[in-house]
């Protein structure tokens, strides 16, 4: 299997200035690398991009040309399981940024 596409649930959890707590799960796009023979198992396991991707392509390409790429990532979703990522992303709104 080669590099592809892949739909990735993740949970962010925001801490705002009163320590209320709220969580959001979504559905993100990522990349998917295949297995590397030199990784363990538990290391190729996230073989995947920590951010969401976004799909773009150059300035000088049409319009048809961004959508076989994105009809290709739906494919890519389609034809395999979710991701879940089971680490929480979390934001602490109460730390303060002194620079």
């Amino acid at each position: 299997m080669g590099w592809r596409y892949g739909a990735c649930r993740r949970t962010y959890k925001t801490i705002n200035q009163d320590g209320e707590e709220r969580f959001e799960t979504l559905l993100e796009l990522v990349e998917v690398f295949p297995p590397l023979p030199d990784n363990t198992p538990e290391e190729n396991e996230e073989n995947y991009t920590a951010e969401a991707v976004s799909i773009s392509v150059d300035g000088e390409d049409s319009k048809e040309v961004l959508a076989n790429w994105l009809r290709q990532a739906a494919r890519d979703v389609e034809e395999n399981d979710i991701i879940i990522d089971i680490n929480v992303v979390v934001t602490d709104l109460r730390v303060k940024n002194n620079a």
